[in-house]
Parts: structure tokens; C-alpha cells; sequence
């Protein structure tokens, strides 16, 4: 049975934005331009001025709606987009994100192919402000099946190190779709979690549904010196501390805490071995007989140090 044969369900993707127009086009030509026919695409903007308006303007005609006004924050952006949509499957993709080419009629095939599957992620490249590829996070299933149980298993004895795993392993929020149906029963977004909100609403959906991976890179995740959980690597693991604590026996968030604060121990040590690294180099540059040239290199040195030392 071909594509047109078939009543393709509506795909709904809500995209928040405040002052990103740098990235905001290539966010939403990546959108727009999926060989996927029925997709619903709603842009609310917190009130930019940094000419994003006049990109968005640009694109109306292919919006189901954008607005552009002052609200609350991100939570409250994705929540009001999603009153608006009407689509089967659901995401959202932050205006300096992308979706991969192919990624949305991937997973309504996903969705096609398990009518029992409620929520799925996929792996994601992460890029730099350029575009330029950073690493490849990779989704692979927990035990070799079609579905990752972590969030769900919370509660049994491997419960926390499933979840280590997870925390280990992130599920990006720009690779994650899930139907309409499990929205409505466990929506929407609680606006108490700044950095972390999308743990939380995988955590509420794992206790109805288990969560499937599908091996296929989906989004492209950007890196980039305002994006908020670069700014503040404390700030996402505080909030997964304490919704660990809320849901979690004390025994399985123990093990977790002390895993999660281990991890956040190497990460903080990499970056002081790379801060390291630059300081060599900044020191190279300034005993450098070419002073002239190397002169003209440590703005571009300095700016990446000060932004590993965030």
C-alpha cells in the first residue's frame, strides 16, 4: 500500500524561541522541509529583538501559527504551542536545534510499524555554532530489544543503576517524540524546572509507558555559548537530583546521587584539563617570536577558555 493510500497521521511540532534568530531559519527550514506531507509546525516566540519577528513573518504562510509576546519561559512557550496543535504524534525542537533530513517520517514508520509504542527517541549529532559535528550521541536499546526501560524500573532493585545509565546515556529531548495520547494523560510541562523539564516529563510518561529507541540519528543538538545547560553545568544536574529525590526509594537514589555526582565530578575535571590544554597554548602564543601573529589568536583562545571554565 503506497504513502497516499493510507491516512498519515498529523505530526505537531512546537518550536519556543526568545532571541535566536542567529540559528532560527535553519531551525525552521529544517522542519518545513521534511519529505514527511503532514506536519503541523507552531512557533511561539517570547517576544524577541534581535529580528527574529522578520524571519518568522518570513515563514507565516507555512506555520499553522507563531505568535510573538512575553510568557513565562520555555515550559510555558512548549505548553502554550501545544494547546494549539492537533496532531496524533507530538515534539518540540528548540529554535537552535534541528531535525535531521528523514527524521519524521522515521518515526511515524516507528509508531506504524508498534501501534502499542507510545513515546521513542533516536540519537542525535551534536554540532557547534557553526554546524560543525562535535560528537555523535548514540541511542542504542538497554538490553538489545526494541524498548529502554530505565525510567520505568526506577523503582526495582537494578532500578538505579538503570537510571545511572540513563543520566549516563541521555535521551535528547531534540530525538523524542511521543503520541498525543500519553500527552493528555500526563502533560504538560511543569513549569518548576528550568534546565530539566524534559527528565521530568519522560520520568511522569516511563510510568505509563515504556520509552523506544530507534537506531537513527534524528536531530542535530547545538552547542553554543548561551545555551542554557552550557552556561550552567550544576543547574541540569541539581534539577535531576531533586526529581530523583521526589520519585525515587532512598536506597536506588543514594546509588544514583553518588553515580550522577561522580559523573558530574569527570566532567568538571575534563574540563579543567582542557582549560589546561588552552592555557598552554595562550602561553605559547604570548612567548611566540611571531608576537604578531600570535597576537591575533588569543581573543579566539581566551573566549573558549572562558567558556569551559562555565
Amino acid at each position: 500500500m503506497t504513502r497516499s493510500a493510507v491516512k498519515l497521521p498529523l505530526v505537531s511540532v512546537v518550536m519556543p524561541s526568545f532571541n535566536q534568530a542567529p540559528f532560527l531559519e535553519e531551525a525552521l527550514e529544517s522542519v518545513l522541509s521534511q519529505d514527511y506531507p503532514h506536519v503541523e509546525l507552531i512557533v511561539r516566540d517570547g517576544g524577541s529583538t534581535d529580528g527574529s519577528v522578520g524571519i518568522i513573518e518570513k515563514y507565516s504562510p507555512r506555520l499553522a501559527f507563531w505568535a510573538s509576546q512575553r510568557d513565562r519561559g520555555q515550559c510555558d512557550a512548549i505548553n502554550q504551542g501545544f494547546e494549539q496543535s492537533t496532531g496524533e504524534i507530538m515534539c518540540w525542537l528548540n529554535s537552535d536545534d534541528l531535525l535531521e533530513p528523514g527524521a519524521i517520517s522515521a518515526v511515524v514508520e516507528h509508531f506504524r510499524m508498534q501501534p502499542d509504542s507510545m513515546v521513542v527517541t533516536g540519537s542525535c549529532l551534536c554540532v557547534d555554532e557553526a554546524g560543525t559535528l562535535i560528537h555523535r550521541d548514540t541511542k542504542k536499546p538497554l538490553d538489545g530489544g526494541d524498548s529502554r526501560d530505565a525510567l520505568r524500573a526506577a523503582g526495582s532493585s537494578e532500578g538505579a543503576q538503570n537510571l545511572v545509565v540513563w543520566f549516563r546515556d541521555w535521551f535528547p529531548q531534540s530525538s523524542t517524540f511521543w503520541r498525543r495520547a500519553i500527552w493528555e494523560r500526563v502533560g504538560p510541562l511543569d513549569e518548576a524546572w528550568n534546565y530539566s523539564m524534559d527528565y521530568e516529563l519522560w520520568r511522569r510518561m516511563s510510568r505509563h509507558s515504556r520509552i523506544d529507541v530507534i537506531d537513527r540519528v534524528l536531530s542535530r543538538y547545538r552547542y553554543h555559548s548561551d545555551a542554557k545547560c552550557i552556561v550552567s553545568t550544576w543547574g541540569p544536574m541539581r534539577e535531576v537530583l531533586e526529581i530523583n529525590r521526589r520519585d525515587m526509594p532512598a536506597l536506588e537514589f543514594s546509588e544514583f546521587a553518588e553515580s550522577a555526582i561522580r559523573f558530574l565530578i569527570d566532567r568538571i575535571e575534563d574540563r579543567e584539563r582542557r582549560v589546561g590544554q588552552l592555557d598552554a597554548e595562550l602561553d605559547a602564543v604570548r612567548e611566540s617570536k611571531r608576537y604578531r601573529l600570535g597576537s591575533a589568536l588569543l581573543g579566539p583562545i581566551a573566549f573558549l577558555r572562558r567558556g569551559l571554565r562555565r
